[in-house]
């Protein structure tokens, strides 16, 4: 066999055993780095076609392009891959931005490279909304007797950033029902409250009673906004307060 064959054999060979979509066992090409989710409609969780959904490079690992999108499909799926520069960790900010809902945006969110093409950050269903999800049931000291016609207000002391009608002065307020129960910050409606920021809010709680003699203040109360699809068996969490009770430090409630 010619030189000539023999160089021309071995460059194929070099070519071949690069291709990461060859099936050589010896291909090697390098760190991948990829998300993928769905978009579906809140209600029943059907697929949500058309929102765009851009993912920006906030930190952690350097990548070839810091910002890349995608719009889901008609199955409300969609797939971003970037080109991670080493292998680790980068932190980006993803912004949904549905048809129909204002756009919103979730902070630092890691994304961790793979050894294989198709090993990709799985995301849970997403709704095109961000919202806290919460109830409150407020009783009275030393029973069960629930706070009919209570009135709740959560005043923001820090956190995300919130707007919609039910918000007036950086504060919210709703009353209590027969059972004692409020929904906080509805989604929609004259009460309804809006998120565009992904993280917790940060505020303080205070009960009033319908004859104003009892009342319960908590401070530094954090609840975290979610934008991930539940079905109707999910049971939101619930805030299960005295509403006689001298007062609270703190009150957490994640997503």
């Amino acid at each position: 066999m010619s030189r000539s064959c023999l160089a021309g054999l071995a460059l194929l060979a070099a070519l071949i055993g690069c291709d990461p979509c060859s099936g050589v066992l010896s291909c090697a090409p390098g760190p991948y780095l990829a998300v993928d989710g769905q978009m579906v409609e809140p209600e029943h969780g059907g697929s949500l076609p058309g929102v765009r959904i851009d993912v920006l490079r906030s930190g952690g690992i350097e990548l070839d392009q810091d910002s890349l999108s995608a719009v889901s499909d008609e199955q409300g799926l969609w797939h971003i891959e970037l080109v991670p520069r080493e292998v680790g960790t980068a932190l980006v900010d993803i912004i949904v931005t549905p048809v129909d809902s204002p756009a919103y945006r979730l902070r630092g969110v890691p994304l961790v490279t793979h050894d294989h093409r198709g090993d990709a950050n799985l995301n849970e269903r997403w709704v095109p909304y961000l919202s806290i999800y919460a109830y409150g049931e407020f009783f009275f000291a030393g029973g069960d007797t629930r706070a009919v016609a209570a009135k709740v207000q959560f005043r923001r002391a820090g956190g995300v950033p919130w707007s919609g009608p039910g918000v007036q002065n950086d504060a919210w307020s709703g009353i209590t029902d027969e059972g004692g129960h409020v929904l906080l910050f509805p989604r929609s409606g004259p009460n309804a409250v809006i998120f565009t920021d992904g993280g917790s809010l940060i505020g303080e709680l205070t009960v009033t009673t319908a004859d104003g003699a009892g009342v319960m203040t908590v401070r530094n109360v954090s609840l975290g906004t979610s934008n991930v699809y539940h079905d109707r068996s999910y049971l939101p969490p619930i805030l299960r307060l005295p509403v006689t009770a001298i007062g609270r430090d703190s009150l957490i409630l994640g997503p």
